[in-house]
């Protein structure tokens, strides 16, 4: 009766003040939302790659390099690491497997409907993946590889291309690459929470058929993941690796490489090496959106807290009467409490519908599966219940404090000195100060990040340019180029192998600079005589490729990071030095460019060659007319 005598009066305090009732509950519910909002978005960061089974037992092999002028960690290692491994075994590693992905989107057609799609998510894989990652199976099973020539498909492609998940038998010709796929299984889409996505899941057995014999055993070829399964200790088994890697790489003064084991839910906040499957994240920014949902989670209670303590003058004679008559302590505390209690389940219940509302750009940035499945709602009550328990608990203190006022002053109208507590009240209105002082100086610095960011200058011009995807040879690159060249509105085309901002190869060149030979491993575009001019890059030092110089498909261009890796300053430095990319491809340096960002703008400006290599060839990069990008 005591219980429900407390609602009704509570209900009525609401009712009674409902400006103040709106404000306390609105700024509870905003409070709230972002801080479940900042927790769930903390929780997808957190939980990449643990739906693997036994995920703690799962690696990733990466390469620490060395050459004379620079060194670097790799995540592409030789393939025949995981070949020696699967034939040859070691004490501690129980499974190896390798996952390859092309260096730029392929075109998937379906020979049925003689459809072409561009597809960014295609991977060759060993039969054995199944065994090492944690794949669900709508149809088929662990060894839908094992054939040569065989295809896995993700849910959601198998809808795409043939509208059923009943797609076994059917075929699909992979046309950068040249060869025919029958589909052998069908798998449930990878979660967000995946460092890696798989699309089209390619028998890695094929790849001999197309590339030569050696491909999959060569140990100076570096161009896919290798991940493996141990349960001992991961420094153990790196030592196993580079035992085996010993009999084959032979480490100089000129090049060293050594192998470590990286754990693979570590990859995305722990790992930035060369060549990750996408930007990751970092650790860091999870330590700072975590203190920042605490400190907004924090201003909000205190907040609350101070409009409580704020508002005791307005009842301190209802209080100093309930006193005078008999009510005790315990019961004005537990009739504050009563009132706090009904306004933060309204404001839980705002905040669920806030979220909701939410949903959508939830859904884009998160994921469903962190949200709408039975874990994510799990996630989701659980933390509403903290969050409403810990509001709870700490709504103690301000319903104890006005309870705890002095009759007599109560009665005289004097809140300020009939209420204890009154300098913990001060410090919390200055801990609401400062700390929303520095919360909207954060949003401002991270506004202006933004802005520099997207502000930044790319270091070639990026307006009106579009990329075509695939040639699938030089000769019809060629044909499509000379067509497109004859439109008024083309001003520019040139054949590409990489598209900017997406991976790139890394091959080894040996440089012939101030009498000896340098070994260096850079990042390599295979291009036409146009590139430079397609995308608008500066030559600092010499010239650009020319028609009319036939040696010129032999040369190379560089940037200024790859003068500076030679230890030259100067870009007229290094013109002329001879680079041998192993023979008989011989050339020299014949201009320098401008240094531009030709990967994420996470990364910094490595090193860069260029040479014309027409059969390599796979986009082609337009440049269009100002003015009428969409007709064009």
């Amino acid at each position: 009766m005591m219980l429900l005598n407390s609602l009704v009066v509570a209900l009525r305090q609401l009712r009674k003040s409902p400006g103040l009732a709106v404000l306390n509950i609105a700024g509870l519910a905003i409070g709230i939302s972002t801080f479940l909002l900042l927790i769930a978005y903390l929780r997808k960061e957190t939980s990449y790659d643990v739906h693997h089974n036994k995920p703690d037992q799962l690696y990733r092999v990466v390469n620490h390099y060395r050459t004379e002028v620079e060194q670097n960690t790799d995540a592409w290692v030789p393939t025949a690491i995981a070949e020696y491994i699967q034939h040859e075994g070691t004490k501690t590693i129980s499974q190896a497997t390798r996952l390859f992905r092309y260096r730029s989107p392929v075109v998937m057609m379906d020979p049925a409907s003689q459809k072409y799609f561009t597809e960014e998510n295609s991977v060759w894989a060993d039969a054995n993946l199944f065994e090492v990652f944690t794949f669900n199976f709508i149809s088929g099973n662990n060894r839908s590889l094992e054939l040569p020539h065989s295809m896995v498909v993700s849910e959601s492609t198998a809808l795409k291309y043939f509208g059923t998940t009943d797609v076994r038998g059917k075929s699909l010709t992979d046309v950068t690459m040249g060869a025919a796929f029958t589909i052998s299984g069908v798998v449930r889409d990878l979660p967000s929470t995946s460092h890696f996505k798989a699309d089209f899941i390619c028998a890695l057995s094929a790849l001999p058929s197309l590339w030569g014999n050696t491909i999959l055993n060569n140990w100076g070829n570096s161009f896919s993941y290798t991940y493996v399964r141990t349960d001992a200790d991961p420094l153990a088994a790196a030592q196993e690796i580079n035992a085996l890697a010993s009999k084959f790489i032979q480490n100089t003064e000129q090049y060293t490489a050594h192998f470590s084991l990286q754990r693979v839910t570590d990859i995305h906040l722990h790992s930035h090496v060369l060549n990750e499957w996408t930007a990751n994240s970092d650790i860091k920014y999870v330590y700072i959106l975590f203190a920042i949902a605490a400190l907004i989670l924090g201003v909000t209670i205190v907040n609350y807290i101070n409009l409580w303590i704020a508002r005791s003058h307005q009842r301190t004679r209802e209080i100093g009467i309930r006193q005078a008559v008999g009510g005790s302590k315990s019961n004005l505390t537990a009739q504050f409490a009563m009132e706090s209690v009904a306004q933060i389940t309204l404001a839980v219940l705002v905040s669920a519908v806030l979220i909701q509302l939410c949903a959508p750009f939830i859904t884009e940035y998160l994921g469903d599966d962190l949200l709408f499945t039975a874990s994510g709602v799990s996630f989701w009550i659980a933390c509403f219940f903290g969050v409403v328990f810990f509001i709870a608990l700490v709504m103690l203190y301000p319903s104890k404090v006005i309870a705890s006022i002095r009759p007599a002053m109560a009665i005289k109208g004097q809140p300020k000195t009939a209420a204890y507590g009154i300098t913990l009240w001060q410090t919390l209105i200055g801990f609401q100060v400062v700390v929303t002082a520095c919360l909207i100086t954060a949003a401002l610095l991270i506004r202006q990040q933004v802005s520099f960011i997207q502000e930044r200058p790319l270091g070639y011009n990026d307006a009106q340019l579009i990329n075509v995807s695939e040639m699938s040879n030089a000769t019809n690159y060629r044909r499509f180029k000379e067509a497109l060249l004859q439109n008024s509105r083309v001003t520019m085309a040139s054949g590409v192998s990489h598209a900017l901002g997406g991976t790139l190869y890394q091959s080894g060149y040996e440089i012939a600079d101030r009498g000896k030979k340098v070994s260096v491993i850079w990042q390599r575009i295979h291009t036409d005589h146009d590139y430079c001019k397609t995308y608008s890059i500066p030559i600092v030092a010499g010239r650009d490729f020319s028609r009319n110089v036939a040696a010129d498909t032999m040369n190379y261009l560089v940037n200024e990071a790859a003068c500076r890796a030679l230890g030259y300053e100067n870009p007229e430095d290094v013109l002329g030095l001879e680079v041998n990319a192993g023979a008989p491809i011989r050339g020299k340096i014949i201009g320098v460019m401008k240094d531009f960002h030709f990967k994420s703008l996470h990364n910094a400006i490595e090193p860069l060659i260029l040479h014309i290599v027409p059969d390599r060839i796979r986009f082609l990069t337009v440049r269009i007319e100002a003015g009428d990008f969409g007709n064009t």
